[in-house]
């Protein structure tokens, strides 16, 4: 999840997320707040993080890459994606 420390979503979601009991025990959550410093590296790796103009943002990675990515929050939205993609 793609973030900032300001965003009011971004923490609600972080909220519910804390709080979510994934039915895929193979995804890790990571979440990454973009107004924090040090995060050149990534920015750099993964150029369509400027494309983002909505928060928060969510990424799906399997073997690192790319296979969902969506606005805005809601763990009901979360797992139907998990259930289109993993099964």
């Amino acid at each position: 999840m793609l973030g900032k420390t300001t965003c009011v979503a971004c923490n609600e979601w972080t909220s519910e997320l804390d709080g979510w009991e994934s039915t895929h025990p193979q995804l890790k959550v990571a979440k990454i707040l973009l107004d924090q410093p040090g995060l050149g590296r990534f920015k750099i790796a993964h150029p369509w993080v400027a494309e983002v103009d909505m928060l928060p943002w969510n990424v799906l990675f399997i073997d690192g890459e790319i296979s969902k990515q969506w606005a805005g929050s809601g763990t009901s939205r979360l797992e139907n994606r998990l259930a289109r993609i993993i099964g």
